[in-house]
């Protein structure tokens, strides 16, 4: 365990130090306190030392100084002002869907003291990682994005974890939609190249290819809207490959009404539409027989 050496540091200038650190990402001479704060034997006077000297402190010093200096001159005004930052932060983060709770507010709190900006402030939330579940804006544009990867076919190749990512990384401002976009577009041109025209006209495999799932169910007899792109009955005409060249292609309407009642035979059989192609096999075997 690491030992602190050359300064004792009250309880609330240790707390201050440690949130700094924990925005090591943003300035070269946080990453540096950062990383002695890590030796086995870390200095804190020369952690405080690189504190000072950092970009961060330098900028946003002076106003928390002055707020320092109210809340020791003049308590209640300081006291009023922290309420009203408080209040404006929580609709803030409330919109950005940022659960309000006690170590939201702590960092809320702190950052007043500290005179953060809001993308500061936002960072040091996400690095606390005490926030919830992101929900609100971000949340409602990740819906919309993981039907936007549904519609391309590639919904299940992004699990949970990539998905609470984008959340966080959008109400940082690090990504957006438009990139998510892309990179959904991208995968799907990774997994059905015989649709990689259609995809970079911006049609989704549900526009290019949902003709396939109601082919399929009414070949089944079942409702198109149970079949998934990932359904077996319809996976395989994504990546067909034609039987000559053996390269993918767009399959046509024959070749997946043929191999669906091939395939499944007993079951289209026993729809309207099977028993009248059954019965019309064996008027034409009586036909043929001479029987009628």
């Amino acid at each position: 365990m690491a030992e602190d050496t050359n300064v004792n540091l009250d309880a609330e200038t240790a707390a201050l130090v440690a949130m700094i650190i924990a925005l090591k990402d943003i300035d070269d001479n946080l990453k540096k306190a950062y990383e002695e704060y890590m030796k086995p034997t870390r200095n804190m006077a020369v952690i405080i030392g690189l504190v000072k000297n950092s970009k961060f402190y330098q900028d946003f010093n002076a106003l928390a100084r002055t707020r320092r200096i109210t809340q020791a001159e003049q308590p209640g005004v300081y006291a009023q002002d922290k309420e009203k930052y408080k209040t404006e932060q929580k609709k803030r983060l409330a919109a950005a869907g940022i659960a309000w709770n006690t170590d939201v507010e702590k960092q809320v709190e702190s950052a007043y003291d500290l005179a953060l900006d809001d993308d500061v402030l936002d960072k040091l939330i996400i690095a606390t990682g005490k926030f919830g579940k992101i929900t609100g804006a971000a949340g409602a544009t990740i819906e919309d994005l993981q039907d936007f990867a549904n519609s391309y076919g590639v919904g299940s190749l992004y699990d949970q974890k990539y998905w609470d990512e984008q959340r966080r990384d959008m109400f940082l401002g690090v990504t957006n939609a438009q990139k998510i976009q892309e990179d959904i577009k991208q995968r799907a041109i990774d997994a059905y190249p015989a649709w990689a025209k259609g995809f970079n006209e911006n049609k989704s495999l549900n526009t290019q290819a949902g003709w396939i799932k109601s082919l399929v169910a009414q070949q089944l007899g079942i409702d198109p809207n149970s079949l998934t792109f990932d359904d077996p009955t319809v996976a395989p005409f994504l990546n067909y490959k034609d039987p000559k060249s053996g390269q993918q292609v767009i399959p046509s309407l024959l070749d997946v009404r043929t191999q669906t009642r091939t395939k499944y035979f007993d079951q289209f059989a026993q729809t309207p539409e099977g028993r009248s192609y059954m019965d019309g096999l064996t008027v034409k075997v009586l036909q043929d027989m001479g029987l009628i």
